[in-house]
């Protein structure tokens, strides 16, 4: 993600080349996927950083958000544990940390817990991470042991026969007819909005998508193209590598019009509330060490959210779509959402797409690509 390099490593102002720009929309476009990239350069913490004792087993990669999975489990702030040397009334998060700095006593009892929580998995689970901060201060500093009282009665009570869910047929069934779409049919869509992240930062995009596997997507600024084909990939003269390609492909599958078309549902596990609607839970296949739920709405059929879990050697990693305020396309009684949240679990990364206008019918990809080899 451009908003984990700056954290990282924050590069001092230079003049923007073509091929510069080309690697910045290239982070842009993949920011909703980033968090599961496993390059081929990315060691082991126990390599790059031995001194982090609990997280030898970890990725760099992973590393940026095991951290705010942590933070957000605790309801804090990096700078609860870290020491951070910038002006007072700074708001940008890039910048100043000072990670080794151990001056703060928050760090030390963080270690303490870290150690706790990795015994608790090795001696109870076989070194699954089950247990992790959010098992038990779901978003505080305080744990809090106490029952809610009054009690439920028994009647209110989570057991016993449960109303019998739908099938998965049942579900996709629902879903096309609920958008207006019938199974195997490739509706090419024409997208345009803006996309909104925390301090005024936004982003103006346009996307012509023939089919998941054939669409371009150009950003004002900066002012780029990138081009997805059958074959190949580009973002401005940069060409794509066959993992870059498919991670593009993953992200920008949110504006398919579709969203279930390339997705192998398994199972209905559970009903769960998204928004205050009552949803139906279905695990779909995913890549090993990934899980992935697809969250649809009891009344309306419609697709609520996508959530995908990678495991990590501390935790599970948490990535989000939320799609709402669906509406019907110009060209076709089509159905798509016009609002499009896109989150992980680091609060600098959340995305709102706001759809301006949306068309289905002809479109016409722009930008032209060699094909990867």
């Amino acid at each position: 993600m451009i908003e984990w390099a700056s954290h990282v490593k924050p590069i001092p102002p230079a003049p923007v080349t073509t091929s510069m720009r080309a690697s910045i929309v290239l982070l842009i476009v993949l920011a909703a996927s980033a968090a599961f990239a496993q390059a081929s350069n990315d060691p082991l913490l126990s390599v790059s950083r031995p001194h982090l004792q609990y997280f030898a087993e970890l990725h760099e990669s992973e590393l940026f958000l095991v951290m705010n999975v942590m933070a957000d489990s605790l309801g804090v702030n990096c700078d609860y544990c870290h020491v951070r040397n910038v002006p007072p009334g700074t708001t940008t998060i890039a910048g100043g940390w000072d990670w080794k700095n151990d001056a703060k006593k928050e760090k030390a009892v963080g270690r303490d817990m870290m150690a706790m929580v990795q015994l608790i998995n090795k001696t109870s689970f076989g070194g699954r991470p089950v247990v992790t901060c959010q098992s038990c201060h779901r978003g505080s500093l305080k744990v809090d042991s106490r029952v809610s009282l009054p009690p439920l009665q028994p009647a209110e009570r989570e057991h016993g026969v449960q109303a019998p869910l739908p099938t998965v047929a049942d579900l996709q069934r629902r879903y096309r007819k609920a958008i207006g779409v019938e199974e195997g049919v490739v509706k090419p869509i024409a997208v345009a909005g803006v996309t909104e992240r925390s301090e005024g930062r936004k982003t103006e995009f346009e996307i012509e998508m023939v089919s998941p596997d054939d669409f371009s997507l150009r950003l004002k600024t900066p002012p780029v193209i990138q081009r997805i084909t059958p074959n190949g990939g580009c973002t401005g003269d940069k060409t794509l590598s066959a993992s870059d390609r498919q991670r593009v492909k993953d992200a920008t599958a949110i504006y398919a019009a579709d969203k279930i078309a390339n997705v192998s549902l398994q199972t209905v596990s559970g009903v769960e509330t998204i928004r205050g609607h009552k949803a139906y839970v279905v695990d779909a296949a995913a890549p090993e060490r990934q899980r992935k739920m697809l969250y649809f709405d009891a009344d309306t059929g419609l697709l609520l959210r996508t959530l995908t879990l990678k495991q990590t050697a501390v935790l599970e990693l948490p990535e989000q779509a939320d799609y709402d305020d669906y509406r019907d396309a110009a060209g076709g009684s089509v159905k798509v959402p016009f609002l499009i949240i896109t989150s992980d679990a680091a609060p600098y990364d959340t995305a709102t797409r706001r759809i301006a206008t949306a068309r289905i019918g002809k479109v016409e990809p722009v930008g032209d690509c060699a094909a990867t080899p």
